[in-house]
């Protein structure tokens, strides 16, 4: 059955007239902004027609699915389909009347219904299609909807120029009926259909102008359709977007929109001749007509808001080519007066005004854009001042979280408290937390987690960055246990930075859950690894001497060694001194009696009611002088017997006095304990006092300056090596052992304490029988050593001492000597400073140039030399050589690099000892439940607070 026979062709001229006569004046009614009436027509013809062209022609690929699909398919084929159906109609077959039917109901009203259907589906479509995307944005969307919105606006429609291959000419006739001729392009060139129009009468039928409002709106319709998404949400956003800059027009004439018209003033303008008469430009007339402006080269005036605003269709010569035909500018309806009251230049001026109002008062998207904007930076406000509130806790180890942070507490925590000081203090943040919502305040400690995650990041990235730009970097790592009892290894890293610092940096504390030496190694690599530190630019590797550590076999820096083989290790210098003075406490009897007594004072002193009375002794004895406390004394803390000498030498005094008080009291323990210390502090001891405040304070310097971050191997070498030349002239100068016993004399009268009898007889020991010598040993102790006089001073206290110290320091500081030797000899202190023979363990331990290192070490020394005279100053390190090499870093480019390995080899650990402090204070006996990696993030932020 055809698609239009019987009871379809009677309906469907029904509903024809029945639709011509409600929209007469208007073929489309916009009831609402998302309402389109359409007429019934146009649906049912276009379904009909697209099944008909589809049956017929199966050729055609066209949908039919819907409506919609339906006028968009036919519009794709409306001109064939009229070729088609105008040839059908001279066949002799049911297609001709069918045909004939057709051609009848596709009018004007009908094209015009199609075309306007098709561009509104267009737009919704894109519309939806973009609100559709995962990735839409607001802004875009709220942008897309007013552009509908703006052609829902439109009410007067003449004409609608469709896309070019269809575009559809309407040429209105003044005539009583009001026939429109519609001309389609690219059909046959003498067809043509007149149609019965539905003209608007409110339209002035005598204004033929190109530039008519009317046309005008549609003009703009078709560039709202033409713009795609990207190119209309730049204009919504940027207010309205017009271009700046206008290329049209000759040079000497206004080409920034925001600037004003040129209205050159001349004595005489250039005159051009009409007929008979000649004419010229009127100044007077930039009075009358503000948006004139005039061109000197081309002697024509130009119209300023069109060349502007106006559309690329506009073909008035105020636009491109100037107007020059001063007979006729002051004409009604042409010249300057007829431009001045087209629609087209009313149109150029509203925008012009609407551009320069929303310079002063701006658009809606602009102000919400705004006011979005004014809203990310208050949010980042107020989480930076709550991040900045955490960095001060981290960096001053206070606790954040409270044991009751609710709403009525009086201590909610530090946190929660510097929040509300904060808010007290600065109203703007005041303001926005009280209008967050309480699930939103971003003060929960999962926040609290992320933000420290976030800044200790950006420190370890900057550390990352610093040791990439080095280059060369060493590693010390020591563990130890935290509150909890969790094993923490806690690792840094050293290098020199291109500023001329020595820089240690701590990357973090790792949870041991095993402590043997292949997992040990992997925590620190895995460390380097997460702070995309290269591994592989080790160049040394320094801990303590535990053996898991630094055992050659199986230790951590075995294994570390057999990854990166250039990397050196060094043995802890401060816990080599600690041993020192370690093994002499415990292998000289006499200096073990001391330290014991050292501890029992401490003990004795350290009671409530005994302290009190040393402080004020102190304060009557000695005003002028600050009170001092004794010093425990503990195995493990560097150089605390120094300490503890120190301070009981300064309060000698006052301990004798305050043990004599106590000892006189009745019915009391301390007294028994005080008379036995006062009957233990004899000369004996006030020698190895005096002894220990001499020897260990000159190991103190050497221990001090090792613990520092910018000491280096050479310098420390150096120091040893003297502190080992100042003993042993201790020991071999005989006058330095009669100057140290004069001030025991005279602190010993001074204190009302005996001295030692020279003329005492040798008092006589009991000796084992000859019988029982081959089935006993005989073992000294302390009875049998008795020391009477001087010489016994000497020979069992003073002697052993030095000697063992020397002994011991020989022993453990002779490890590496060759590279240790090398390194030395890049001191300009030293003896045997840039000597190659030195030099050249460490040059082939890392695998450098040796013969080029050869050829500039000739004439590194001269030009040490000439800096030192032009500069008067003296090289007294490494570090000023480096900052020497550093301006001719490529004429020496082996020697800088040997000098870097140099200054980066540590001589100590004891920069991951001082991150043990750190860990004490974050994670104490109040936070013992905190997770590693917050605590890790906090101890970054602690340490490297600088």
């Amino acid at each position: 059955m055809d698609p239009l026979s019987g009871f379809a062709k009677r309906k469907l001229k029904l509903q024809k007239e029945e639709q011509t006569k409600k929209l007469a004046g208007s073929p489309i009614q916009f009831i609402k902004p998302n309402t389109l009436v359409v007429s019934d027509t146009l649906s049912a013809v276009a379904v009909h027609t697209v099944a008909y062209i589809v049956n017929k022609n199966e050729d055609n690929n066209l949908e039919t699915n819907n409506a919609e699909n339906a006028c968009v398919s036919l519009k794709k084929v409306l001109r064939p389909l009229l070729v088609l159906l105008n040839n059908l109609i001279n066949e002799k077959s049911d297609r001709a009347a069918e045909s004939k039917g057709l051609l009848h109901l596709i009018d004007f009203n009908f094209i015009f219904n199609l075309v306007m259907f098709c561009y509104i589906l267009g737009l919704f479509k894109n519309t939806s299609d973009y609100l559709q995307n995962v990735n839409a944005e607001m802004a875009k969307s709220l942008t897309l909807i007013s552009s509908i919105k703006t052609v829902f606006q439109i009410r007067k429609i003449d004409s609608f120029f469709g896309p070019s291959s269809y575009a559809i000419r309407a040429e209105t006739e003044t005539t009583t009926n009001k026939k429109l001729k519609l001309k389609v392009d690219n059909a046959t060139e003498n067809e043509e259909w007149e149609v019965q129009s539905n003209y608007d009468s409110s339209v002035d039928p005598d204004n033929n102008s190109s530039d008519s409002d009317d046309c005008q709106q549609l003009n703009d319709l078709q560039e709202i359709k033409n713009l795609d998404l990207e190119n209309l949400y730049q204009k919504q956003v940027t207010e309205i977007q017009i271009e700046n800059v206008s290329k049209i027009g000759p040079s000497d004439i206004t080409h920034i929109v925001s600037d004003q018209p040129t209205q050159p003033i001349l004595k005489n303008y250039p005159q051009s001749k009409f007929g008979k008469e000649w004419r010229q430009f009127r100044p007077k007339w930039f009075k009358s007509y503000p948006w004139l402006e005039y061109s000197v080269l081309d002697n024509a005036c130009y119209c300023f808001p069109c060349r502007f605003f106006s559309s690329e269709s506009d073909n008035s010569p105020f636009y491109k080519i100037g107007f020059k035909n001063w007979k006729k500018a002051l004409d009604k309806n042409a010249g300057i007066k007829g431009h001045n009251k087209s629609c087209i230049h009313k149109t150029c001026m509203m925008k012009r005004e609407g551009y320069n109002n929303s310079k002063k008062t701006k658009s809606i998207l602009s102000t919400l854009n705004e006011k979005n904007i004014s809203l990310v930076k208050e949010n980042r406000y107020y989480i930076s001042v709550i991040a900045e509130i955490l960095l001060f806790t981290a960096c001053q180890n206070m606790a954040q979280c409270g044991d009751d942070e609710g709403a009525e507490s009086l201590n909610r925590g530090d946190f929660l408290q510097l929040l509300e000081l904060c808010a007290r203090r600065d109203t703007r943040f005041k303001a926005k937390i009280g209008v967050l919502p309480k699930n939103a305040k971003y003060t929960h400690h999962t926040i609290q987690n992320d933000l420290f995650y976030v800044m200790s990041k950006l420190v370890s990235e900057t550390i990352a960055k610093e040791v990439k730009e080095a280059k060369y970097f060493a590693i010390l790592a020591d563990e130890t246990k935290d509150i909890s009892k969790t094993e923490q290894l806690s690792i840094m890293v050293r290098y020199y930075h291109i500023n001329n610092t020595m820089n240690e940096r701590f990357l973090g504390y790792v949870p041991c859950n095993e402590l043997n030496a292949k997992a040990l190694f992997n925590y620190i690599n895995k460390t380097l690894t997460d702070c995309r530190i290269d591994i592989k630019n080790c160049i040394a590797q320094t801990y303590d001497g535990a053996f898991v550590m630094s055992g050659k076999q199986n230790g951590v820096r075995s294994i570390f060694q057999q990854h990166v083989p250039q990397a050196l290790y060094t043995h802890c210098f401060n816990h080599k001194l600690n041993l020192v003075i370690v093994n002499v406490c415990k292998n000289i009897p006499e200096i073990e009696t001391f330290i014991a007594l050292l501890q029992q004072l401490y003990n004795f002193v350290s009671r409530s009611t005994v302290h009190t009375k040393f402080i004020e002794l102190q304060n009557k004895y000695l005003p002028k002088k600050e009170n001092m406390e004794l010093k425990r004394l503990c195995e493990t803390r560097w150089i605390c017997k120094i300490s503890a000498c120190i301070a009981v030498k300064k309060t000698f005094p006052v301990i004798l006095l305050l043990l004599h008080q106590i000892s006189l009291e009745t019915k009391s323990e301390k007294q028994m304990e005080a008379k036995s210390l006062l009957f233990h502090i004899n000369f004996e001891f006030i020698f190895c006092l005096y002894l220990f405040c001499d020897t260990i304070s000159e190991i103190k310097i050497v221990s001090d300056y090792l613990q520092k971050p910018d000491s280096d191997l050479s310098s420390s070498c150096l120091l040893v090596e003297s502190l080992i030349n100042y003993l042993m002239d201790l020991r071999n100068t005989p006058n330095k052992f009669e100057d140290l016993l004069k001030e025991v004399e005279l602190c010993t009268q001074k204190n009302n304490i005996q001295l030692l009898n020279e003329k005492v007889k040798e008092i006589r020991f009991r000796k084992l029988p000859k019988q029982f010598s081959s089935y006993l040993t005989e073992i000294a102790t302390a009875e049998n050593r008795k020391i009477s006089n001087y010489n016994d001073i000497k020979t069992m206290i003073f002697f052993p001492v030095l000697d063992r110290m020397v002994n011991e320091l020989n022993r453990r500081f002779s490890d590496n000597n060759a590279i240790l030797t090398g390194i030395s000899s890049l001191n300009p202190k030293s003896d045997s400073f840039l000597n190659l023979s030195n030099i050249k363990p460490l040059l082939e331990h890392y695998k450098l140039d040796i013969e080029s290192l050869e050829s500039e070490l000739k004439l590194v020394t001269k030009v040490i030399k000439r800096h030192e005279v032009e500069n008067n100053i003296q090289i007294k390190n490494i570090l000023d050589l480096m900052q020497l090499l550093e301006k001719y870093k490529l004429a020496f480019s082996e020697m800088y690099i040997l000098c870097t390995i140099s200054i980066i080899i540590l001589p100590s650990s004891a920069g991951v000892e001082r991150t043990f402090s750190s860990l004490r204070q974050i994670k104490n006996y109040m936070r013992n439940k905190m997770t590693n990696k917050r605590l890790t993030n906090i101890a970054i932020l602690s340490v490297e607070k600088k």
